[in-house]
């Protein structure tokens, strides 16, 4: 059997499954068609309207590719937003509507990107108030948010121990 690296990671990915969880509301299933362009983490239908989503399991702080790797996420939403309305509901009358979600694990990563905390990213903020991304938190318990504090640490030193080996 394979050993997994520290950086693995699966414990992002089971949160990402409990978070799914608990977004139950939204009727939520993985990504709705076989599609090679693009990959969901959320993709449901609430009230006529169709939700898509992507989920960012981490916690505490945001080094800058993560929050790269978050702006990309809501970019995404935006392409895929127009991209089913062409191609698929184009012929539909009324149009399908669309909530797009950015969903968090904590509230101090969400708060980067509501917030005037930097402002030299203030049009982050205001970019994605703009195309209606809505960016909510769910409630984790404590030991869901320390095991992914746990991971976090492993993935740096696994990161740093594979980025070091030659």
């Amino acid at each position: 059997m394979t050993e997994k690296h520290n950086s693995d990671s699966e414990v992002q990915r089971s949160i990402e499954q409990i978070v799914i969880n608990k977004l139950s509301k939204y009727n939520i299933q993985k990504n709705p068609e076989e599609n090679p362009n693009y990959q969901l983490d959320l993709y449901g239908n609430l009230d006529g309207e169709i939700v898509i989503g992507e989920i960012y399991a981490g916690v505490d702080k945001l080094n800058s590719a993560q929050k790269k790797k978050i702006i990309t996420d809501c970019f995404k939403l935006i392409y895929i937003e127009k991209y089913l309305s062409e191609k698929s509901y184009k012929d539909i009358k009324p149009k399908v509507k669309f909530k797009k979600i950015m969903v968090f694990v904590d509230d101090k990563i969400k708060d980067i990107f509501t917030t005037e905390q930097d402002k030299s990213n203030s049009w982050i903020k205001d970019a994605l108030k703009m195309f209606e991304v809505d960016l909510i938190k769910i409630d984790l318990s404590e030991a869901y948010i320390n095991l992914l504090r746990d991971a976090k640490l492993k993935q740096r030193n696994g990161m740093t121990t594979f980025s070091t080996k030659k």
